[in-house]
């Protein structure tokens, strides 16, 4: 992708390799495993603060439970490792996610789903600027929570409401608290 700005030409380039395993270990336990392989790079003919070239390494072995077809609990760990060999900083980001989520369907009425997540992160260089929101995705160095609630119930054949709720707590910050609602009509 390659765009041309007021101040010049800003370039990305992304290449995933991602490898998917998934394995039924009877009819009520699923364990699957996620390898992706990243490159992530940025190129700004004026801003040489946006240039980097990040380098990934991400796996996230995964236990799902499903006892019937109405409800599955899943608990994965996902291990993310992030460098960035543009600069003389040599930037490096590890982080570390536990995630608990539960979903409960319900054929007529809609669906639950509610997901929680611990997420350990490292980084050795400043947290400010457009390089650190890339490496960290958001998150800052330390112990993060975020946690998300979603409710879908089915009005009709035709109509559809969903309420969203999404936690987060970051290192050294307040908690965030945010909400939402969709209406949807099927035509």
């Amino acid at each position: 992708n390659k765009a041309l700005l007021s101040n010049g030409f800003e370039s990305r380039l992304l290449r995933n390799r991602i490898l998917n395993i998934r394995w039924n270990l009877n009819r009520e336990f699923l364990i699957s495993a996620n390898y992706e392989n990243a490159e992530k790079v940025n190129s700004s003919e004026y801003f040489s603060s946006r240039d980097y070239h990040i380098f990934s390494n991400a796996t996230e072995p995964k236990l799902s439970y499903q006892p019937g077809n109405s409800l599955r609990i899943s608990f994965s760990y996902r291990y993310n490792e992030k460098r960035n060999s543009i600069g003389s900083e040599k930037e490096a980001a590890f982080q570390n996610k536990l995630n608990l989520e539960s979903k409960y369907t319900s054929v007529n009425s809609g669906t639950i789903t509610g997901k929680v997540s611990y997420v350990k992160v490292k980084y050795n260089a400043s947290q400010s600027g457009f390089l650190a929101y890339e490496m960290l995705e958001g998150f800052k160095p330390g112990e993060n929570f975020i946690w998300n609630l979603s409710v879908q119930k089915n009005l009709s054949t035709y109509m559809q409401l969903v309420l969203n709720y999404e936690g987060r707590k970051l290192q050294d910050s307040p908690v965030v608290h945010t909400g939402g609602v969709q209406f949807r009509a099927f035509f």
